[in-house]
């Protein structure tokens, strides 16, 4: 009785690994990081963001009901450079920039 119960378990901890790494690999992405660069500074030009006083602190890949994207991460130099800017680049070209109150949220293609 013991045995099947620790087969049991080993095998819902077996399912649980490989609907991880199948989650992880469905996340690969379809737009290259290098190709998504071009894109969010075209947005940033675009909607004449000033970044001169933020630096780029990171980009992730990360993902929502709507797909995978490339989330950059622009956090202010000095705390009285204003808030923190995200910008979203989406496997299809399409791009987001949310930040603080200040700019709200604007898409892009």
């Amino acid at each position: 009785m013991k045995r099947v119960v620790f087969l049991l378990i080993a095998m819902f901890f077996c399912f649980g690994l490989i609907q991880n790494f199948s989650r992880a690999y469905a996340q690969t992405p379809t737009l290259a990081l290098k190709d998504s660069i071009p894109l969010a500074e075209k947005a940033i030009s675009k909607e004449k963001l000033d970044v001169s006083s933020h630096f780029l602190y990171s980009i992730t890949l990360s993902g929502s009901g709507k797909g995978n994207y490339w989330y950059y991460t622009y956090r202010p130099k000095t705390p009285s450079a204003g808030d923190t800017i995200y910008i979203k680049v989406y496997m299809d070209g399409e791009v987001e920039i949310v930040s603080g109150p200040r700019w709200g949220t604007r898409r892009m293609r």
